[in-house]
């Protein structure tokens, strides 16, 4: 049995919430019929913006950055549809989306690992190397001159 999954990317704007003919860029991601949509906070003015072609008209070097970076961010959430599709999860609009906001990686502290290597390895560590690990922990989180790069260890398994 096969199954379709339909998957769009579409750019679009509100033209009701425009401040001097200028308005956000949105982005809205289908999935099966269901969506989700990310403000890319960028900026266009109404007269240049095509709602067909999902672009911003005209040559200047203005549209051509915008239009860039349109494609950047098609390409980006193209890129996380196909990684979670590899990755066998069931896809949804909201998933796929906090893929590209980077919402789904988890965020380790140096703590954190401490107390998973410890917990972990506490059924085959005897009980003098268990005390050392943590002395060891107790001194190494005392330092408050380490970089912010070993609090945080970003994991995205």
């Amino acid at each position: 049995m096969q199954s379709k999954l339909t998957f769009s990317i579409l750019f679009w704007t509100y033209a009701a919430r425009s401040k001097n003919n200028k308005t956000y860029i949105y982005v809205r991601i289908t999935v099966n019929g269901q969506k989700a949509n990310i403000s890319l906070k960028q900026k266009v003015d109404l007269h240049t913006w095509d709602s067909k072609r999902q672009k911003s008209k005209g040559n200047s070097v203005k549209s051509r950055t915008v239009n860039l970076y349109l494609d950047e961010v098609k390409t980006d959430i193209f890129q996380c549809y196909r990684d979670l599709k590899q990755e066998g999860k069931v896809l949804t609009a909201n998933l796929i989306k906090s893929r590209y906001l980077g919402e789904d990686i988890k965020i380790h502290s140096l703590l954190d690992i401490f107390e998973y290597h410890n917990t972990t390895l506490a059924h085959k560590l005897s009980a003098k190397t268990l005390c050392h690990y943590r002395t060891s922990q107790k001194y190494i989180l005392q330092i408050k001159d380490l970089p912010t790069q070993l609090y945080n260890i970003c994991d995205s398994i």
